[in-house]
């Protein structure tokens, strides 16, 4: 990796394009299989670039989702250990040396989670964290998969800095409840960014969309059907990314969310055309 000199780490205003997007969870609700899927259909709506980050340092998953790992064969992709003592150190690096981009959709770079440093990430401060950020905003949007919610340097550094924050929480009652906490503990500026994706909606459960609204003290912003597992293990046994089939509801609901994101227009109806509204651009501070 070329290092071009080195510079410590400063405080600094960086103006840019960045939509920093960060996904939370406090218990397992599909949050990264949805990520995953949703930065598929994101990338191939856009021109602009899209990063697809795996921040759940202690079991990040990203890699296996999209097929990078071959343990068989000892094949591994790039990670954030590439660069963890840039980070430590302060030293200036190109984050587009630990991207990995996929010929199918040449606007999307994922950069996989660490491998062997879990626990040294885990000891990285907010300054050091704020760095990595200040490095991603080279991508026009950049997507973060995160572990489950605690407070930690990497948490308050991401619930700062990111325009938003997407809770994704499924249709169970204890998750819920430890949503709920998360949300009563956050500040009030914060909690202003966040917005609530119910996933794996299921239209027949006995658990009413409602019920986990009213327990989180949020509005579902979308229901988004989960995938069939069926058609979940059949993705994961073709060894192809998540996203290149279509899925009846779920693809078009991410369809959905996508054009809203963009502000890409959506049908006509009536005689009128509706825009969706489109997300601020963010300076980040470092």
């Amino acid at each position: 990796m070329k290092v071009v000199h080195h510079c410590p780490i400063q405080s600094k205003e960086v103006t840019n394009d960045l939509r920093l997007i960060t996904f939370l969870n406090t218990k397992t609700s599909g949050k990264t299989a949805l990520l995953s899927n949703f930065a598929i259909t994101l990338a191939r709506k856009t021109n602009e670039s899209v990063a697809l980050v795996d921040l759940n340092i202690f079991t990040p998953e990203l890699a296996h989702y999209f097929n990078l790992i071959d343990e068989q064969k000892r094949v591994y992709p790039i990670s954030l250990d590439e660069i963890f003592r840039y980070l430590l150190g302060g030293e200036e690096f190109d984050i587009k040396t630990v991207v990995t981009t996929f010929k199918t959709t040449s606007s999307l770079s994922l950069i996989c989670g660490p491998g062997d440093m879990r626990v040294e990430f885990s000891r990285l401060q907010e300054t050091q964290w704020q760095y990595l950020v200040r490095k991603l905003s080279s991508f026009d949007y950049v997507l973060v998969d995160t572990p489950r919610y605690q407070d930690s340097s990497l948490f308050r550094v991401l619930l700062k800095e990111s325009g938003n924050l997407i809770l994704v929480q499924d249709q169970d009652l204890f998750g819920a409840y430890h949503s709920a906490h998360l949300i009563s503990s956050l500040p009030s500026e914060i909690k202003e960014k966040v917005e609530f994706w119910l996933s794996r909606y299921e239209e027949n459960s006995l658990i009413k969309p409602k019920q986990i609204e009213e327990i989180i003290d949020l509005n579902a912003k979308y229901l988004i059907p989960g995938i069939p597992r069926s058609r979940y293990i059949q993705c994961l046994l073709k060894e192809k990314p998540f996203g290149q089939d279509v899925i009846p509801g779920y693809t078009d609901k991410l369809m959905q969310i996508a054009d809203e994101l963009l502000g890409i227009e959506a049908e006509k109806k009536e005689g009128r055309s509706w825009k969706f509204w489109t997300w601020k651009r963010k300076s980040i501070t470092t």
